[in-house]
Parts: structure tokens; C-alpha cells; sequence
């Protein structure tokens, strides 16, 4: 008995999306800047709190996020290139039709 491999859709709204990723920069930018302005003109903020969330440096949650928002457009894209194609490219057949027919016909004058 031959199989079918296991197949899934994922539907997902790419206005929600770009909204989602959109708010979390946001987020992470407001509470960078915020900090910024308590450190330097209220009060002094613990270093490990400004290195959590300072967008200049590394090993911290923004650059935990532009790792998490990398690694989930690499998964669909991957996804997607190993799916089975069900209809061929429409450029390659747009580009197939306008290719000349036989090699002398590259060099012909138009007609």
C-alpha cells in the first residue's frame, strides 16, 4: 500500500501579521527609548535592565526577536520551496512562447 505523504495548510492574514511584528518593534523601541530617558535624566536604571532591552547591543530581546522574526519567514519559505508544484511558472511559459524556434532565427533580421 503506497502512502500519501502528510500534507498541512497554514493560512495566515499578512495584514495581522506585518500588524503583529509592527507592534512588537514598537514595543521594543518605546521601552528602549523610555529607559534611555530614566537613565540619563531621572534616575539611575541597573545595567542588566538597559542591556535587556538596548537596541545597540547583542544577546538581548531585540535582537531575540529579529532572530525569531527571521527564523519565521525562513520556515513558510522553506516550506514553500519544497512543495509540489501544481501549475507550471507562468513566466517560463511567457518566455518559452517568445523564444525563437531554431538557433538561425536568433540572428535574423526582424521581419
Amino acid at each position: 500500500m503506497t502512502e500519501r505523504p502528510a500534507s498541512f495548510r497554514i493560512r495566515l492574514n499578512p495584514e495581522r501579521v506585518s500588524d503583529v511584528l509592527f507592534g512588537a518593534i514598537l514595543l521594543l523601541l518605546v521601552a528602549h527609548v523610555a529607559l534611555q530617558v530614566v537613565h540619563f535624566e531621572v534616575t539611575e536604571v541597573p545595567w542588566l535592565v538597559l542591556q535587556l532591552f538596548d537596541v545597540d547591543e547583542e544577546q538581548n530581546l531585540p535582537t531575540w526577536y529579529s532572530g525569531a522574526a527571521l527564523l519565521m519567514a525562513a520556515v513558510p519559505t522553506a516550506a514553500h520551496s519544497e512543495a509540489p508544484r501544481r501549475q507550471p511558472a507562468r513566466s517560463v511559459n511567457a518566455v518559452a512562447r517568445c523564444a525563437p524556434t531554431r538557433a538561425d532565427d536568433a540572428h535574423a533580421p526582424a521581419r
